[in-house]
């Protein structure tokens, strides 16, 4: 997977290693690592980015209306020895996911999925922020679907200039299938940091491939 950030200062993560295995019916183990390309005042450097392990179970599934509820705990940080473990400390993600039908067209179920996170951040100058996010999904085809998606991450408290920290984000994603082992999936987006007067909007980028392994 590829993740990019277009602004006064651009960034890439590619490759992204986004590795999930399922135990059973209910539990899903996470672990994700970048290679991170960051290109400021006509400076490149690259290194590996924050890695992030995370568990997620699913404790409600209401199969009479396509209905989950599941809890997702993170742990993001810098792998020591690298850049990124010189950045900010240890951030622990709580988000509760909500995924539940609403609808259905000829092509196939509409969905929506709403998730409420609490971040605790462990460094000494880290605040804590809420976020959440909420979108619906529709097929487009047979074997293409869309969501469009909206999110916000809101601080706690303020930062060292006295700011309180706030984003909004707004995109659009894409899900294909190549083959019953293989989905191409993208999206595009606009962010917007309330609190940034330098650097307010970006434009966010994601496109990869996603291996479903295991199964006929």
């Amino acid at each position: 997977m590829t993740s990019g950030d277009l602004g006064k200062a651009m960034s890439f993560e590619t490759p992204l290693f986004d590795i999930n295995y399922g135990i059973g019916d209910n539990i899903q183990l996470k672990v994700e690592a970048p290679i991170q390309f960051i290109h400021s005042d006509g400076v490149t450097r690259s290194g590996v980015g924050a890695a992030e392990v995370g568990i997620k179970h699913r404790f409600f599934s209401d199969e009479s209306r396509d209905m989950t509820i599941a809890v997702y705990p993170q742990l993001e940080f810098g792998i020591p020895g690298t850049a990124a473990a010189s950045e900010d400390g240890p951030i622990l993600k709580l988000p509760v996911l909500l995924s539940t039908k609403v609808g259905e067209t000829g092509k196939g179920d509409v969905m929506i999925t709403a998730n409420l996170a609490y971040n605790l951040a462990t460094s000494a100058d880290g605040r804590d922020t809420l976020s959440a996010a909420f979108g619906i999904g529709f097929p487009l085809t047979s074997s293409t679907a869309m969501m469009v998606e909206g999110t916000t991450v809101q601080s706690l408290g303020n930062n060292m200039a006295g700011v309180r920290e706030t984003l909004y984000k707004a995109n659009a994603g894409f899900l294909g299938k190549v083959n019953s082992h293989l989905l191409w999936f993208g999206a595009i987006g606009e962010s917007y940091a309330a609190s940034d007067a330098g650097d307010t909007t970006h434009t966010c980028l994601i496109a990869g491939f996603r291996l479903i392994a295991g199964g006929p």
